[in-house]
């Protein structure tokens, strides 16, 4: 074997050794800025605009001896510069790279908390790339406002024009909203199981009546309602999970730039339509679904 020769073994070794370095070195940094608020902070700020130790002191509320120390961190890995003559400190270019990734990683993660558990719930999988859904927004019930997905379903429905959806579910939302004046430019279809029907039916009967005067307003009952829900309203898309309870746990949001969820959410509403009954009234006799 020639002596410049090496095995191709070797080589990927050494490779593997490189990359395993090099992450290490990369984890390594990621964790001197995200493990510290005060650092993340000082770097956004001279992000922001060229600061003053004075100007830092005063906007973190730190120790003196603090803001060195990490004002000295921040320099030694090149990511913002002191400026003597100025008495003040600026970002460095791979500062900017480096806030900008951090601050993507912790939103990338954020959301993977939120989509991560409306996954869980999804009753099938969604035939949608990945990437596409991370870029949805996800509202889910939390300790703080375990009532966070209905307060946000409802600014929703109240804000569109043109509203189709579906729900395996009795939600006060669809009361709420039939219990205000619909006019003609408005278009409410919903589509409700047998017991959700029946059960708005004998609670609600005047706010149901009253709302289906308006010609705009459709109501349509089925036996192969989902165990999740989805409502088109206007331009956009929201699918809802529900928890062992059947109560809403998480929405998720798709605009016009997810249009791939837009289209799936269409073609289950579509497809559901096909197979429900309209409720009718004729004259003064209600004519029921089933």
């Amino acid at each position: 074997m020639n002596s410049l020769d090496f095995p191709n073994n070797t080589l990927q070794a050494d490779s593997s050794k490189s990359d395993t370095t090099t992450l290490s070195t990369t984890l390594a940094e990621i964790n001197y800025l995200a493990r510290s608020h005060n650092r993340f902070r000082i770097l956004e700020l001279i992000c922001a605009s060229s600061c003053s130790q004075d100007d830092l002191q005063k906007q973190l509320d730190i120790h003196r001896t603090t803001l060195r120390k990490n004002l000295r961190g921040l320099e030694k890995r090149s990511w913002i510069e002191n400026i003597p003559t100025n008495n003040v400190y600026r970002v460095l270019p791979a500062g900017q790279i480096v806030l900008q990734s951090l601050r993507t990683t912790l939103a990338n993660f954020q959301t993977a908390d939120c989509l991560g558990d409306f996954l869980a719930l999804f009753p099938k999988e969604l035939p949608i790339q990945m990437q596409t859904l991370c870029a949805c927004n996800v509202t889910h019930c939390e300790t703080q406002n375990p009532y966070a997905p209905m307060q946000r379903s409802l600014t929703l429905v109240k804000e569109a024009e043109i509203i189709r959806a579906f729900t395996p579910v009795f939600n006060p939302i669809y009361v709420e909203t039939f219990e205000h004046p619909i006019s003609d430019d408005h278009a409410f279809e919903i589509i409700v199981s047998q017991d959700v029907f029946e059960t708005i039916q004998s609670d609600h009967t005047s706010t149901l009546e009253a709302a289906l005067q308006a010609e705009s307003v459709q109501l349509f009952v089925s036996d192969d309602v989902p165990r999740f829900g989805i409502a088109l309203l206007d331009d956009i898309a929201v699918i809802a999970v529900y928890d062992r309870d059947m109560r809403v746990h998480s929405l998720l949001e798709a605009d016009i730039g997810q249009q791939q969820v837009i289209e799936w959410a269409k073609q289950q509403y579509d497809r559901l339509k096909k197979t429900a009954d309209k409720y009718e009234k004729l004259g003064e006799k209600d004519v029921t679904p089933r």
